[in-house]
């Protein structure tokens, strides 16, 4: 398992951090583009917001050979953390937190052809949407010996994912057979 710890607002230092990278990949047209930044900001001396965010496009590589279509499988990606620090006495803290992250993929990454990064027998697009939002919080008291710790949270998904099976199934490629699609939600 995986644990993601991100970093919790401070109470006595302010930061802005802004960054910007691309790159190319080498078996897509487009160029990769992410921006970001963070913003820690306190407020008087027991209350502290933190903030941080990307934005990421990702140009495709694999290429439809049946149909002509390249790079079908490009994607946008939207990132946000928010968090905010209260802290009235040295032993107790509150923390709320927002995490937020959307997804659009405009078809798979599968592919029928690893070599050349090509996808066969595909007849339908297979979009993917999806969204993720988490709620925390968290209250920390410290009773000298050992720590109270009280949390809550919530997490809401929510995805669209559509599949071709077509191929997988010996579907004919005949159109307008009556199964051409079959999708997953």
């Amino acid at each position: 398992a995986i644990r993601y710890v991100p970093n919790a607002p401070q109470l006595h230092v302010t930061q802005l951090k802004i960054a910007a990278s691309g790159g190319k990949l080498s078996d897509g047209e487009g160029l990769e583009k992410e921006y970001g930044g963070m913003l820690n900001l306190p407020v008087g001396d027991t209350l502290a917001f933190r903030g941080a965010g990307i934005y990421r496009i990702t140009p495709g590589w694999v290429d439809e050979t049946d149909n002509g279509h390249a790079d079908t499988n490009s994607s946008s990606r939207v990132q946000a953390r928010g968090a905010l620090l209260l802290q009235p006495l040295d032993e107790l803290s509150l923390e709320a937190s927002y995490f937020y992250r959307e997804l659009h993929a405009a078809a798979g990454q599968s592919v029928t052809d690893v070599q050349a990064n090509a996808r066969e027998g595909s007849r339908h697009a297979t979009p993917t949407d999806t969204s993720v939002k988490l709620f925390g919080l968290r209250g920390t008291w410290n009773l000298g010996p050992a720590d109270l710790v009280l949390l809550a949270n919530e997490l809401n998904l929510d995805g669209r994912m559509v599949v071709d099976l077509s191929r997988s199934l010996a579907l004919s490629s005949t159109p307008g057979s009556s199964i051409t699609r079959v999708a997953a939600y």
